[in-house]
């Protein structure tokens, strides 16, 4: 399913950039369309907001796929929630 919305980023200089964009929610990737406009400062955030309202926070690393959360088994069998980008090849994760 491919849902319409917004990427969005935040910028510690104060800028925020919303660029029209799509999200595949079955591989997590986001398509922004190109935007010209170079902002300054550091990045903040990214998330992409479709259009009911609903938020999708944005990998730090690669910045092309959402970030999903998983259970993944841990030592002594005990499950872990991990949050991970929803790209196989990106090494984003966190959690233990």
């Amino acid at each position: 399913m491919i849902k319409k919305g917004i990427f969005i980023s935040s910028w510690d200089s104060g800028e925020v950039i919303s660029t029209p964009a799509t999200l595949d929610l079955h591989t997590g990737a986001i398509e922004p369309e190109i935007c010209p406009v170079s902002p300054k400062g550091s990045l903040i955030e990214e998330y992409f907001e479709d259009n009911k309202g609903k938020q999708y926070n944005v990998c730090p690393v690669c910045h092309d796929y959402m970030l999903k959360t998983t259970m993944e088994e841990g030592v002594g069998k005990h499950l872990h929630e991990i949050t991970r980008c929803s790209d196989e090849d990106c090494t984003y994760y966190e959690g233990l």
